[in-house]
């Protein structure tokens, strides 16, 4: 078997950052510069439950993605390469939809990239119409990894309050290049060259729309 050894990047220049603004907006920064050429591919796996303490599933939560492309995965969940259109199938959210009904459509659930359109306006938005909850993501990253978490359950990992992780308790909004980019051309290049620092930021904004 092949063994592959990368570059470490330079410590100093693996920098995150992240911050909170008076208009909750919730921004994270990744910089990565390298002495070498290498990969990076930063991102977070942050879930998120607008409900409140995780009183209900995601499945009520409305999604929209202004995506129009999304990246296949093979039976093993590993991407196959192919980019297929959304139209006409459960991978499309570029209308405010429900994710419990779309995500039932999906066998083994919702763990898939999108690439993401060039748009002035919010990438995604995720909306808890009880609560009147919302979060809107815009990034400089290509794509985002969505996941509902769907048959998970583990009881080592807990949220706030302590209730365990469990199916479609929880959403991730991953801003990131696709995964397994290195080996799919069509995915856009994750390889960094020799001292050209690299940037990405992800900005999620929460408000509530029964706030006056």
């Amino acid at each position: 078997m092949p063994r592959f050894v990368f570059p470490q990047i330079i410590p100093e220049f693996l920098v995150f950052r992240q911050s909170l603004d008076n208009d909750g907006k919730f921004t994270i920064s990744y910089t990565g510069k390298s002495d070498k050429t290498t990969l990076f591919n930063p991102s977070n796996h942050t879930y998120f439950n607008l409900s409140g303490d995780a009183e209900r599933l995601i499945d009520h939560h409305v999604l929209k993605i202004n995506a129009d492309e999304y990246a296949a995965l093979n039976k093993h969940g590993i991407p196959t390469g192919k980019l297929p259109w959304v139209t006409d199938t459960p991978f499309d959210f570029r209308d405010p939809v429900e994710v419990g009904p779309q995500v039932a459509n999906i066998k083994g659930g919702l763990h898939h990239g999108f690439v993401l359109n060039d748009t002035p306006y919010p990438q995604v938005e995720l909306l808890d119409r009880i609560s009147g909850r919302k979060v809107t993501m815009r990034t400089n990253a290509p794509a985002v990894v969505v996941s509902s978490a769907t048959n998970y359950r583990d009881d080592r990992y807990r949220l706030n309050g302590g209730k365990p992780m469990r199916s479609q308790l929880g959403l991730s909004l991953q801003a990131q290049k696709l995964p397994d980019a290195i080996h799919h051309k069509e995915f856009g290049s994750i390889i960094i060259e020799p001292n050209i620092p690299v940037t990405y930021q992800t900005a999620y904004r929460f408000s509530n729309i029964y706030d006056v």
